[in-house]
């Protein structure tokens, strides 16, 4: 079997994009809410459409310092194109949508330490690929051929620990925070993410998220990714 390399067909070690978002909130009771979400991501230095979806779900909190969640988020990820090297040809493979269907399920718990809130958050997802969603075409450059294929279906777990600081100002609607979080698959640590902003409180049902996300992946060929994020919130 010829050996063959992929790598993005305009490979680099950074990329820069913008993360947006809008979620809804219902209280149900002291205990049960709802959760609703819209987001929308780009890459390749904010001229890409990388992502957007929607998801819903619920959230139950046990006391004061414990709460727990679970949900679905559909999404369409656009993939990069590639280019795959083999021993008797080069092969191009467009760029191309797929969609994705992904559950999880959350627990956090949380101290106060003076004006200071620090929350732990464990994340369970499970994300399906359907069977012929992804039609991958490819391109031979040496013999200028065009084959397509569809992708099987496949599964992938992944476990997010994330740890996150915020400061309470005194008589200020502005609440900064910082968070990292690492992405475990079944090979061991797939990324880490790091994030620094603020929540700006509008009043008690509108409030926006906003600030910078970084994100890194673990291999050694992994690249750096920076994004501006705004996410909007409204409680019911």
């Amino acid at each position: 079997m010829a050996a063959a390399t992929i790598v993005p067909a305009a490979a680099d070690d950074f990329d820069a994009g913008l993360w947006l978002g809008a979620d809804a909130t219902v209280k149900l009771n002291k205990k049960w809410n709802l959760n609703f979400g819209a987001q929308y991501r780009t890459r390749n230095n904010f001229r890409t459409t990388e992502r957007f979806g929607l998801s819903a779900g619920a959230g139950y909190k046990f006391n004061k310092h414990l709460k727990a969640s679970a949900g679905y988020i559909f999404f369409v990820n656009n993939f990069e194109e590639k280019l795959e090297y083999k021993t008797s040809s080069t092969q191009w493979m467009p760029s191309y949508y797929g969609v994705r269907h992904r559950f999880f399920a959350a627990i956090q718990g949380d101290v106060d330490a003076g004006r200071f809130n620090i929350a732990l958050r464990q994340r369970w997802q499970y994300t399906y690929r359907p069977q012929g969603d992804d039609k991958i075409y490819k391109y031979d450059t040496d013999d200028g051929t065009y084959t397509m294929k569809d992708r099987k279906g496949a599964a992938e777990h992944i476990l997010r620990t994330r740890l996150k600081i915020e400061y309470n100002i005194p008589k200020c609607p502005v609440d900064p925070y910082v968070y990292g979080e690492l992405f475990y698959n079944g090979h061991g640590m797939e990324k880490y993410r790091a994030f620094a902003g603020a929540e700006w409180k509008i009043n008690k049902q509108h409030s926006f998220d906003f600030g910078c996300v970084y994100q890194r992946e673990a291999a050694s060929d992994g690249y750096n990714f920076v994004a501006p994020m705004i996410n909007y919130n409204i409680k019911f």
